[in-house]
């Protein structure tokens, strides 16, 4: 296996899993990846298995130069990760104390996708990611009423099975996206959604469901 930085791998594998860890090496940390604080755990759902999770995997993108694109990873709550998760290089990944990231099975993100994580924020299974998106349950910046009460707390983000998020998206706090849809290029999503088998695009109040009885395939 290409690109892989070893020393990283069999130290993570340990520390995470001790002895069985290296043994069966479930996570495979490739080159260009900076690992920051990596206080939090990761759970692995199903049988152990070697490269069931990866970190940094090369995508071949012809719109991006990999040699300078990095992936950070920071780890200070729970990642819970199912079988064949691939975070692709050039990916950004903050799960902050507390917090729990769920990746199903099957779960593929592209180059320059960010997921930032302050409370929940889940994947079903055969998701992909594309390029250049921003995923994000909280503000991060806390509001205030005249009573000096907090007006926007994190809410949970829940993504079905099979939901294709095409590039440039943002999805914001409170969203739930159905199974077997696909989030159209630079939309900007918010609320919950119902209906399976959708493209749901737009921006805000303005995203919606543009076509529905549809389905798709990687």
């Amino acid at each position: 296996m290409k690109n892989i930085n070893y020393f990283k791998t069999l130290y993570y594998n340990f520390h995470f899993w001790g002895l069985k860890g290296l043994r069966k090496l479930p996570l495979i940390i490739h080159s260009g990846v900076v690992l920051k604080d990596m206080s939090g755990k990761i759970t692995l759902m199903g049988d152990m298995r070697r490269g069931m999770l990866r970190f940094g995997s090369p995508e071949p993108l012809a719109t991006f130069d990999m040699r300078f694109e990095r992936t950070t990873i920071d780890i200070s709550g729970e990642m819970v990760a199912y079988d064949n998760v691939h975070i692709a290089q050039g990916s950004r990944i903050s799960i902050n104390e507390g917090a729990v990231l769920t990746l199903g099975k099957d779960f593929n993100s592209t180059g320059n996708c960010a997921i930032i994580c302050d409370k929940n924020i889940s994947f079903g299974e055969g998701c992909l990611l594309s390029w250049d998106i921003l995923i994000m349950d909280a503000d991060f910046h806390k509001i205030y009423d005249r009573n000096d009460e907090h007006i926007n707390p994190s809410k949970n983000i829940e993504i079905g099975d099979n939901v294709w998020i095409c590039c440039r998206v943002t999805i914001l706090k409170g969203t739930k996206i159905p199974n077997s849809c696909v989030i159209g290029a630079a939309s900007v999503v918010t609320g919950k959604y119902s209906e399976e088998g959708c493209i749901i695009s737009g921006n805000g109040n303005n995203c919606r469901v543009v076509k529905r009885n549809i389905h798709w395939r990687q």
